[in-house]
């Protein structure tokens, strides 16, 4: 018995569906690879992860991891989890114990950044001295998922106490002598540092020095700064004390250079002194001596130091007289005496 048209036409429509569906899945088969799970799409654990005391605050920091867990390279970091653990004094660290690492901070690399501060780091402000601390980092994806948790930094933590600190200025430099605290059990002196007061480092110096010069300062300038000792903990981290304030202020203390020609002329009416000037800084002052047979050396004239000549009308004719000056800067500073000339006064 045949099958009515309609019944028929119900069954191939319905065999062509099938077909679209097999044809469908023959297509795709090879386009989709194996779908990686959610855990290996997660950041890999940051690497280099480190301790540093700056400016007396202890410092965690660390690399931004590259990769997620399945090694393919990471789209964005989304933040980070600082982990921390804490035996009291007289309590080693137990590497092989179980952790109870809590949670001490979330991180924001971005706000840090709009900060001026190092992205992939935190500050912790609850550290106490004697006290070990070790801390993890775990990234997160952004979506705020943490991924694989770091490998272990520790630290006893030893804060170094602020050195006194003396400035001493000079020329165009200021040297800032520092005495630091008695160094506390376990770390060992590393340098002196004199920093900005916006935390630009200027110059540092062996811990076995007495001081450090700053170089390259204007005379006449305040500025302000800071002065820090650095060591090196038990576990080999750089810690730094807290700054003691200190101005730089440097003063002009090298004198101008003196004339190498200085001449006197024979007048009717006394004796005409002149001199070109030598060295880049200018004459605030010019100071002229004269002495005479059987008299003391005298200071004559103090003129302006854009002068160049002087003439002497107090000069007894027929008198032999000597001559020098010596030039000062506007800080003060006075140079050498010029070279002598002689010069005998004419007779009218």
């Amino acid at each position: 018995m045949s099958r009515p048209p309609r019944h028929r036409a119900y069954f191939a429509a319905g065999l062509m569906i099938v077909g679209l569906i097999i044809v469908a899945a023959i297509l795709g088969c090879g386009r989709r690879g194996e779908p990686v799970p959610s855990s290996r799409r997660l950041p890999a654990a940051p690497a280099g992860v480190r301790l540093s005391a700056p400016a007396g605050v202890l410092r965690v920091s660390w690399d931004r991891p590259r990769r997620d867990a399945a090694g393919r390279p990471l789209s964005g970091v989304g933040g980070y989890l600082v982990l921390r653990v804490a035996w009291p004094p007289g309590q080693d660290a137990c590497t092989g114990c179980p952790e109870d690492a809590r949670v001490v901070a979330r991180v924001d690399p971005l706000a840090r950044k709009t900060r001026g501060l190092p992205a992939e780091a935190w500050e912790d402000p609850d550290t106490r001295a004697g006290w070990t601390y070790r801390y993890r980092v775990r990234a997160l994806d952004p979506e705020g998922r943490p991924g694989a948790v770091s490998g272990p930094a520790d630290i006893t933590w030893v804060p170094l106490p602020p050195p006194a600190a003396e400035a001493r200025p000079g020329d165009g430099r200021v040297l800032v002598r520092l005495t630091p605290a008695p160094w506390p059990e376990g770390v060992e002196p590393l340098e002196l540092r004199v920093y900005a007061w916006a935390g630009r480092l200027l110059a540092r110096a062996p811990a076995s020095e007495a001081g450090v010069t700053v170089e390259g300062l204007e005379n006449g300038t305040a500025y302000p700064a800071e002065a820090r000792v650095a060591g090196r903990t038990a576990e080999g981290w750089e810690v730094e004390s807290p700054g003691t304030p200190v101005t730089l202020a440097p003063v002009d203390t090298t004198p101008p250079v003196v004339p190498a020609t200085v001449t006197a002329f024979a007048e009717d009416r006394g004796v005409l002194l002149a001199w070109v000037p030598e060295g880049p800084e200018p004459y605030a002052r010019v100071r002229v001596f004269r002495r005479a047979p059987g008299e003391d050396p005298r200071q004559i004239a103090e003129l302006s130091g854009g002068r160049l000549r002087f003439r002497d009308g107090s000069a007894v004719p027929g008198t032999l007289y000597t001559y020098w000056i010596v030039v000062e800067d506007a800080a003060g500073n006075r140079s050498l005496p010029s070279r002598e000339v002689v010069v005998r006064v004419r007779e009218p």
